[in-house]
């Protein structure tokens, strides 16, 4: 994973958030472990969203039209 390609980073600390977030494509980059002022564990991930390169868009904008014909 090229860290340059992340658009969007997002963190939580919900197994649920992180799952749907890896379905719909994005990367986990950290996980980051502590403890609350009262003792309790805790666990942050940390996900990032590839950006889509404008360029890369325009050609494929291209070759779609390019089938039309």
């Amino acid at each position: 994973m090229d860290l340059e390609t992340i658009g969007t980073v997002q963190e939580t600390d919900s197994v649920q958030d992180v799952n749907r977030l890896l379905d719909e494509g994005w990367v986990l980059i950290a996980i980051a472990t502590g403890k609350h002022t009262e003792g309790e564990p805790w666990i942050r991930y940390s996900l990032g969203q590839q950006y889509e390169d404008e360029d890369e868009e325009d050609e494929d904008e291209e070759e779609e039209e390019g089938e039309d014909e």
